[in-house]
């Protein structure tokens, strides 16, 4: 019985990651407001669920956190006269965080497991969804980053599964291939440097079981990479030409191609050229005090979400005191992790995890709200100094 329920609670984390990329598809039928109303409710769901199966392992712990945190938000509201951007976020962050600080504070949970469900989730959507999302973004229904952040989940755990489980099988290679060339044409240029990074992580830190393959992979690695960079525009100039032969249209690699030939930054910034002299006048303007939330939406008359840099963000929210001791408890338990863990699967997966997301996070995503932030962070909230199964 008991086991039963690690493997369900294991099993309801990868769900988690991937319940925003599964309802993608939805967007052919419903609007931008009522499939983010669906997304919350399935998470309200799942948490209670979640909690129905593990009600006798509620920590006080986490009753602290989420007091002291609704105790700065809701003086927030009290403070400032945009309440309408600040009421949205507390109430998005309470239902997106939810779930994996409660299921990783139960410690009824397996991290073999969760990267054993994250493969085989990924090997199963990627036959259906793979498809499904190059027809709706050919026909413009979905954004790039839909695409992106699905074939990104996919395209680290198989990679992950490829190189340190050496599972080595023609369909694991193949459904690597297509989720990769889909998100280098119809993604994301930030989440393709960040899965390429966590391939050279995975291949240079957690790939040392034989010495062999270690200096093969290193090697075949570095050697593409050389080739990509010398040859970066002939690739891309190929790339774009195949694919406008068969009509495909792709703003990553076009995007790609005009920055390698060195056009301005200004037009590939996505609307950050505007965004950021903001943020960072916000910063100064700050002193380094907190400003709670909802304060780049207020000054950009509710165009920005969220600052679209984690440095920004955070510092402009929680203040820089606040920011700097975050990033140094990051880095201490991050060490402990390592130093107790670094052969355990819960160390591969919070790697695989947060490396992708903080470089994410220099452009874009919103932590409060980011499920490999959230899991992340609650992997170090939860973490003590002994072993991790």
């Amino acid at each position: 019985m008991e086991k039963k329920r690690i493997k369900t609670n294991s099993w309801l984390l990868v769900f988690y990651l991937y319940l925003h990329s599964i309802l993608v598809p939805f967007n052919y039928f419903l609007n931008e407001n009522r499939l983010a109303n669906l997304e919350m409710l399935m998470l309200i769901s799942l948490s209670i669920y979640v909690l129905l199966i593990n009600r006798e392992i509620i920590k006080v712990k986490m009753l602290v956190l989420y007091f002291f945190l609704l105790s700065f938000f809701l003086l927030n509201v009290l403070i400032v006269e945009y309440k309408q951007y600040v009421y949205p976020v507390i109430v998005m962050m309470v239902i997106s965080s939810f779930l994996p600080v409660f299921l990783l504070g139960t410690r009824k949970i397996n991290f073999e497991y969760i990267l054993s469900y994250w493969f085989k989730m990924a090997r199963f959507l990627s036959y259906f969804y793979v498809p499904i999302l190059f027809l709706l973004r050919s026909n413009k229904i979905i954004g790039y980053f839909e695409v992106a952040q699905f074939v990104h989940l996919n395209s680290i755990i198989l990679f992950y599964y490829l190189i340190v489980k050496e599972k080595k099988d023609i369909f694991t290679v193949l459904l690597l291939i297509l989720n990769f060339l889909m998100l280098l044409t119809m993604g994301s240029r930030m989440v393709l440097i960040a899965t390429v990074t966590t391939f050279a992580v995975i291949i240079l830190f957690l790939n040392r079981k034989n010495r062999r393959s270690y200096f093969l992979y290193s090697g075949l690695f570095c050697g593409i990479g050389l080739i990509a960079f010398l040859y970066v525009e002939d690739i891309l100039v190929f790339i774009l030409g195949v694919l406008s032969k068969h009509g495909i249209p792709s703003r990553n690699i076009l995007l790609l191609l005009q920055y390698v030939q060195g056009t301005e930054i200004k037009e590939l910034s996505s609307g950050r050229d505007y965004i950021y002299p903001i943020a960072k006048e916000l910063v100064s303007k700050g002193q380094g005090l907190p400003q709670g939330l909802g304060v780049i939406r207020n000054a950009t008359s509710g165009q920005y979400y969220h600052a679209h840099n984690i440095f920004f963000e955070m510092t402009i929210t929680f203040g820089f005191i606040f920011f700097a001791l975050f990033i140094t408890w990051w880095i201490f338990k991050t060490y402990l992790l390592y130093k107790y863990n670094k052969k355990n699967a819960v160390f591969s997966f919070f790697i695989i995890i947060s490396i992708p997301y903080f470089i994410r996070a220099l452009v874009g995503t919103y932590f409060l709200t980011d499920s490999f932030f959230l899991v992340a962070f609650s992997i170090l909230f939860w973490l003590e100094r002994k072993e991790v199964t």
